[in-house]
């Protein structure tokens, strides 16, 4: 997040509520102006999916399709759709107990009149939404509101100030080192807006508040603004000296199948510690066994080590991740989930979360945008092949991208006796094909096998390509189709196994520990080093808030990209949305984009 984004997040507080309506034209909701204090109104952004707006509010799939029939068959960037509320909440959506709400921005609302409305200072609402900047607050953006803090005393010291004009809130906060929290107790009138001419009560300085200006008066919008005023736990790089690592997986567990795998994983790991401590990187690794079940989790998390630990990686089983992820939320500790595809709902709702392997239902529709861009001029042949392995999320948004872009697209269905004379009837001779099947099993690979062969052995006049799935790296025995029919395969990891970095890691594992790596997918090993070289060196080179530069985060992998351009919501954690393109050549080369 640069300077420019939270000085503009800033200035919101003290825009007038006109002003803010304007902006909001930008992305406007196309619900009425009566709303249903019932539910929530969500604007759909670009990728999303019902899926992914499902786990963001913790509903279920059925429960939006129950508020919007709609919904089943597609939805639309800027679209609203209805989501119920969880749990009982009264007129304002707070729920019974207190707890936090969820808040749809209205045209005309600022992050000052939020506050005021809802009975919480300004710092606590953007406390609760870390992803909250100048350009996430819009009409029709949902935000996280948090329960009111029982307000204590606060005295003033006695003393009286006169408001100069064009002074802010903040300015004054900066003026009398303190925070606008207890400016504002100090000082309940100013709830309602400032004027020139105004006295005021000075509150009592504040430890840690930022330093006092010049008496002079702020002049002007490039200085009256102070951004540690306003975000100070965010904004503040902390750097660190030494890195303090906790690596959190069941070694001593009765799965035995998986035990070899998380025990390459943290081969890898350590080979990433000694490559970082070669550049110079200062690292303080502690490693724990969880077992099962989760009486040793609970056991570590009570250890000295995970206490002063900086960075948190591990957890497999769901109650495993979800006693850390608690415990990450309570400590204000970063933690990484490295190997369940599962919990996207946990990670949507706690913002110290670092997913690395997304639900292939959340990375849908980037692959789909990845797609069309790459088949923008192909013609498009959708081969339905009606087995187990459909992969409706991806179709679908693969469809709609292609339709948006106009890319021709037609779907044929597979029948074994017709499926020559179907398929090269919605072939072109004029453009290049691409052929996509709507399965990613190898049963579909082996029903379209024969007809491409045939096509390419008969010389006929179509450009044929293939386009297909993560799964289909594991296919090995087609990798020799899968160049002859230039094929293209979306992929969240990928090894390319004659690249000299993979080489040279394979060759490097070989002689640390006298062995060959497993030949699963993904290789642990690489998995390890990844996740640690991406994660330990984020918090070398940018501190323990290092999230703020996550989207600036270049990171050149062996297998596991790692991309964290967003999160989840105002309030969440970071989901893996990196996606390769995977390219196997006529010439039997692999390349990895």
């Amino acid at each position: 997040m640069n300077r420019l984004n939270f000085y503009l997040l800033s200035l919101l507080l003290c825009l007038p509520p006109s002003f803010l309506a304007a902006q909001g034209s930008r992305k406007q909701a196309s619900a009425g102006n009566e709303r249903d204090d019932s539910v929530i109104y969500h604007t759909v952004e670009r990728g999303q999916t019902i899926y992914s707006i499902a786990a963001l509010y913790k509903v279920s799939e059925n429960d939006i399709y129950r508020l919007n029939p709609s919904s089943r068959n597609n939805i639309r960037e800027g679209e609203t759709l209805k989501i119920p509320r969880n749990g009982t909440s009264n007129a304002s959506g707070r729920t019974a107990d207190g707890a936090s709400v969820q808040h749809t921005i209205r045209s005309g609302e600022t992050l000052f009149s939020l506050s005021r409305n809802y009975g919480v200072t300004p710092d606590e609402i953007t406390a609760a939404n870390p992803g909250l900047d100048a350009g996430t607050f819009y009409v029709g953006k949902t935000i996280r509101i948090p329960a009111p803090s029982a307000a204590p005393a606060t005295a003033s010291t006695g003393e009286t100030y006169t408001i100069k004009k064009n002074e802010t809130i903040y300015g004054l906060c900066r003026r009398f080192e303190t925070d606008n929290e207890t400016l504002l107790r100090v000082n309940p009138q100013l709830k309602s807006g400032l004027r020139a001419g105004m006295v005021i009560k000075v509150p009592p300085k504040k430890a840690g508040a930022a330093p006092s200006t010049p008496t002079t008066p702020v002049s002007g919008p490039t200085n009256e603004f102070d951004i540690e005023a306003m975000r100070a736990y965010r904004n503040e790089v902390n750097r660190i000296d030494v890195a303090r690592v906790a690596l959190l997986l069941p070694f001593l567990t009765s799965d035995k199948k998986n035990v070899p795998r998380f025990v390459e994983y943290y081969e890898g790991f350590l080979m990433a510690i000694d490559s970082l401590r070669r550049t110079g990187t200062s690292i303080d690794l502690s490693v724990y066994d969880l077992g099962d079940g989760t009486q040793k989790t609970e056991e570590v998390l009570r250890t000295d080590e995970v206490n002063a630990a900086d960075l948190i990686i591990g957890g497999v089983t769901d109650e495993q991740i979800e006693l850390i992820a608690d415990y990450a939320s309570r400590k204000g500790v970063k933690y990484v989930i490295p190997l369940s595809s599962k919990l996207e709902k946990l990670t949507s709702g706690n913002s110290f979360i670092f997913q690395v392997n997304a639900p292939k239902a959340y990375i849908a529709p980037i692959a789909a945008v990845r797609a069309a861009s790459l088949l923008a001029n192909y013609n498009a042949v959708f081969v339905s092949i009606g087995d187990k392995d459909e992969e409706t999320d991806f179709v679908r948004a693969l469809k709609a991208e292609m339709t948006k872009k106009g890319i021709p697209n037609r779907e044929v269905g597979y029948n074994s006796r017709t499926f020559m004379n179907d398929l090269t009837g919605l072939l072109s001779t004029s453009k290049p094909n691409v052929i996509i099947p709507t399965s990613s099993s190898e049963g579909a690979l082996a029903k379209l096998r024969p007809t491409l062969r045939a096509l390419l052995q008969g010389k006929s006049n179509y450009r044929l390509t293939l386009f297909g799935y993560p799964e289909w790296q594991t296919y090995t025995n087609y990798t020799r189709d899968f160049s002859a029919f230039n094929t293209y395969i979306y992929a969240p990891f990928f090894a390319i196994s004659r690249s000299a970095s993979v080489r040279r890691f394979t060759s490097r594992y070989k002689s640390f520990y006298q062995k060959s790596m497993h030949q699963t997918y993904p290789r642990y090993a690489m998995l390890g080093f990844d996740t640690g070289m991406y994660f330990i060196g984020a918090l070398q080179k940018h501190g323990a808030n290092f999230e703020e530069n996550i989207r600036q985060m270049k990171y050149n992998s062996l297998q596991m990209g790692l991309y964290y351009n967003e999160r989840m919501s105002n309030w969440g954690g970071f989901m893996n949305q990196n996606i390769y393109i995977v390219h196997y050549n006529k010439d039997n080369t692999v390349t990895r984009e």
